[in-house]
């Protein structure tokens, strides 16, 4: 003897209403909805309701490990890993997008839309490192740096190898601030003029440091003009040729400053 089950109906429904108007969902019913498709037999409005309230938003929900999300009773193995391998399709969709927009200039909202891409969910602070190909799209990328939800620590014998293994080169630098707001700190300042340093010693150009928050917003250093230092007189640079991008290399005027920044013995700076 053959038993239907009650919630086929209720879920056709849900599919067929959310085939008709996505937008109309509360979050619920989205969590609802998606979990249907890990637990087939199960009324999953109330454990939408709980994870919700376990983790207190939507996103926080899909930023949640399979770990934390295993603790909500009735979520089991199966069901505990679909939220992060929905956050990481994510994460690549927005890299793919992002990845391959040729322009005639460079735009930070092409270079910030990629690394959307590699901060979406993260609790911590990440330094990212990416080079720019002719058409200002993503050629390569590296992990420079990383912490805890407040500072990161840059590796700089990282930087200056990825960087001069593509010398010469355009440059875009990029970290997060998860646990706050999209605006520089004085110490991202400073470490800007001393990522600049850095990248030029390797043969590359920076031409920008974008600064996330945890929602998605982010600031461009060099669309604000915030990307040369204050009064201090070894950060004026003139332009001396253009690079394989037909963009302008540039050299300090104090080249001493250079030539230490070069071979100092220091393979660390925090950023915040």
């Amino acid at each position: 003897m053959a038993f239907k089950h009650h919630h086929g109906g209720h879920r056709a429904r849900l599919r067929a209403r959310f085939q008709k108007s996505p937008e109309s969902f509360e979050d619920h019913e989205l969590l609802e909805l998606l979990l249907f498709y890990a637990i087939p037999q199960k009324d999953t409005n109330a454990l939408a309701h709980e994870l919700l309230y376990r983790f207190g938003s939507l996103s926080e929900v899909l930023r949640a490990t399979s770990d934390q999300i295993a603790e909500v009773a009735g979520m089991g193995e199966t069901s505990s890993q679909l939220f992060p391998v929905l956050e990481e399709l994510f994460r690549r969709s927005l890299r793919d997008r992002f990845s391959f927009q040729a322009t005639k200039s460079y735009d930070p909202k092409n270079a910030g839309g990629y690394c959307l891409s590699r901060f979406f969910g993260k609790s911590k602070e990440h330094i990212v490192a990416l080079i720019l190909n002719s058409d200002y799209a993503v050629a390569k990328e590296a992990d420079i740096g990383s912490g805890d939800s407040v500072h990161a620590v840059i590796d700089t014998k990282e930087l200056c190898k990825f960087v001069s293994q593509n010398a010469p080169c355009n440059v875009v630098i990029a970290h997060n601030h998860p646990s706050g707001v999209a605006l520089p700190s004085e110490e991202d300042y400073k470490a800007t003029d001393f990522l600049r340093d850095y990248v030029f010693s390797a043969g590359g150009t920076l031409l920008d440091h974008l600064i996330f928050d945890g929602k998605g917003d982010f600031v461009s250093l060099g669309n604000s003009g915030q990307m040369y230092g204050k009064n201090r007189y070894y950060y004026q640079v003139r332009q001396i040729e253009e690079n394989c991008c037909g963009q302008p290399r540039f050299e300090y005027y104090a080249k001493p400053f250079v030539a230490e920044i070069m071979t100092k013995d220091q393979t660390s700076d925090p950023i915040t």
